[in-house]
């Protein structure tokens, strides 16, 4: 087999398997349940739900588009209003307060915070 061919292969076998992951990702959480993550994983999650109509009660974050000194500010709003949250990077959220645990129904991490986590400055 040449080698763009089997580039092409493996790729497309990638994106089947991460596909599937999202797919069991969208399916696991919980009634609305908040997933923060990056463009590996939101923007397919958006996909299903836009163009196929899967869980809108999801809400999606991507980390892209949130500065790290903010990340803080925005899990103890999610935590204050009660939603449950996930994530697939918790590396590129704070620990402080924070507690990460893997959740094996959707191939992602539950996050956890104490109830009196604030923001920094408030």
């Amino acid at each position: 087999m040449p080698a763009p061919a089997i580039r092409l292969f493996i790729s497309s076998t990638f994106s089947d398997l991460k596909a599937e992951r999202d797919q069991t990702i969208i399916r696991r959480l919980p009634p609305n349940a908040v997933f923060i993550a990056t463009w590996a994983d939101v923007p397919i999650l958006e996909y299903l739900q836009l163009v196929e109509h899967q869980r809108p009660d999801v809400e999606t974050v991507n980390l892209f588009f949130v500065p790290a000194d903010s990340r803080l500010q925005l899990l103890a709003g999610h935590t204050q209003r009660g939603h449950p949250m996930y994530t697939s990077e918790p590396e590129l959220l704070p620990h402080d307060g924070v507690v990460f645990e893997y959740d094996g129904d959707c191939e992602c991490y539950r996050i956890g915070c104490q109830k009196q986590l604030d923001a920094p400055g408030h």
